[in-house]
């Protein structure tokens, strides 16, 4: 388990992976926790699994471009996620081009805002099975959030729906 007193910045190019859940094959989740905001300026990838982030997470530009070609250090094309995490704050991407983003199993108990984002995968931009306790707003992203193959179970949201996040389950 990793604690982090403060805020983390990610920079241009980075891959950065917080935490291990189930789908990445670990037997016991590691819940991270960030005692501040995760800010992240064009990384390729910003993973967040199974802890607490008691700020925000935005993420801006980034994601290695609109395909899904593989990133040798992932074994994996590059995508972005937040699975399994408790955000005390907001959480936005914007101007992210990557394979595949997925908010799947969360809580967030700010705003979720997702903008002029573009995804090679065409079931990609999952935003499923999450407690949204602030507002939902999605603009101008191909494709609109959705469902996607995950299977997953529709949104709870306390707020309101605004833009493509109105077809959100």
């Amino acid at each position: 388990m990793l604690t982090v007193a403060g805020d983390i910045n990610v920079g241009r190019g980075a891959i950065v992976g917080l935490g291990c859940g189930s789908d990445e094959g670990c037997k016991t989740p590691t819940p991270e926790n960030v005692h501040g905001n995760i800010t992240a300026d064009h990384p390729l990838d910003l993973i967040i699994e199974s802890g607490t982030i008691y700020g925000s997470v935005s993420m801006t530009g980034g994601g290695g471009g609109k395909n899904c070609k593989n990133n040798p250090v992932l074994h994996s094309p590059n995508f972005s996620s937040i699975e399994d995490t408790t955000v005390r704050g907001d959480v936005s991407f914007t101007a992210l081009r990557t394979c595949w983003l997925g908010i799947i199993r969360d809580q967030i108990h700010g705003n979720l805002t997702l903008l002029r984002n573009k995804y090679a995968d065409p079931d990609a931009d999952e935003i499923v099975t999450n407690v949204l306790y602030g507002n939902a707003t999605c603009r101008r992203n191909s494709p609109a959030p959705q469902v996607g193959d995950s299977g997953g179970n529709p949104n709870v949201l306390f707020g309101t729906k605004s833009g493509q996040c109105r077809n959100l389950p």
